[in-house]
């Protein structure tokens, strides 16, 4: 498994889980970091106007959103203070190839934030930010891959009440906050 300690990477059970929430916060707070953001979905778009094409293989697609007004998620990263965003078109088992490819793109040095239900399947990042399906609509995602791995868990009740997030970004990475193992 590819371990990348300059990596955040946000995953939850369904959508409106409060994923976005959650990584727009952490992009806003480190908004001097130079935070490259990126948003990883299975669901294949059309083209669109503020979306950049970089890369177009068989199994992922990879754009870099140009708008921060757009109301996509992408563009609410750049918003929140993302120095880049880019969008990654990609089925769960193309995921980490297509970050991976991104990755050849992207300053070794730069912090990145990635919103994304299959990335974890692969790669070890500095901290991983799980969303769980407490008092969350949504299909909800299969998480069982995670079971086991070291994260930062949080609700829905969580993100809405703004809890303190124990994360530090340093030199060396994303981690979480030493003597702080949970929100509250």
């Amino acid at each position: 498994m590819l371990h990348i300690p300059r990596l955040l990477i946000v995953t939850g059970a369904g959508r409106k889980s409060g994923k976005t929430t959650i990584a727009c916060r952490i992009i806003a707070d480190n908004r001097k970091s130079n935070i490259t953001a990126v948003k990883i979905s299975s669901h294949f778009h059309e083209p669109q106007e503020h979306l950049r094409l970089i890369c177009r293989e068989p199994e992922f697609i990879i754009w870099e959103e140009l708008s921060s007004t757009a109301a996509k998620d992408s563009s609410l990263f750049l918003a929140a203070g993302a120095t880049r965003s880019f969008y990654i078109q990609a089925g769960k088992e193309a995921s980490v190839p297509g970050f991976t490819r991104l990755l050849d793109m992207v300053p070794y040095s730069t912090p990145i934030v990635c919103e994304s239900p299959s990335l974890g399947r692969g790669v070890i990042p500095g901290v991983l930010i799980i969303i769980t399906a407490e008092n969350s609509p949504g299909s909800g995602k299969d998480l069982s891959f995670l079971e086991g791995r070291k994260a930062l868990r949080i609700t829905r009740y969580d993100v809405e009440r703004q809890v303190f997030l124990p994360i530090t970004l340093n030199e060396t990475g994303f981690s979480i906050t030493p003597g702080h193992t949970a929100p509250g």
